[in-house]
């Protein structure tokens, strides 16, 4: 078990691991995943979440490394998860021809007049009384 309250990994240790457990980080995320950002925010959490339990960890650097690893496996899974149980929000986000992101939220233009407002509450009405 990588976590022990008898032996902790001394600040130091850990800082000058710092460098190497980013680079698995990134490496295994790179692995699963396709997007330089999403890659990056594992990469971050894999790190912060290593910080938040430094003193947590056995001074191991083997296990230290493993764990990072496996962390940033399961957070790129759980990723992948989330893209492909919620695929409609990727509707928010525009990409051209080279994959680069050129905004956010399309623009959709404003045809949302008061008789279609009108048309709209008619139909949740009749909606409505017909559930029950």
């Amino acid at each position: 078990m990588v976590f022990s309250s008898y032996i902790s990994m001394e600040c130091s240790n850990y800082i000058l691991l710092i460098t190497e457990l980013r680079q698995i980080a990134v490496a295994r995320a790179l692995v699963l995943l396709n997007d330089k950002e999403e890659v990056e925010d594992v990469a971050a959490e894999v790190m912060s979440r290593l910080w938040e339990r430094h003193r947590l960890l056995r001074d191991d650097a083997d296990e230290v490394r493993h764990y990072a690893d496996t962390m940033a496996r399961n957070l790129s899974l759980d990723l992948l998860r989330h893209q492909r149980r919620y695929p409609f929000l990727r509707i928010f986000y525009r990409v051209d021809s080279n994959n680069e992101d050129v905004g956010s939220i399309p623009d959709v233009p404003d045809s949302h007049t008061s008789q279609q407002h009108i048309n709209d509450k008619e139909v949740d009405d009749i909606v409505r009384e017909a559930m029950g």
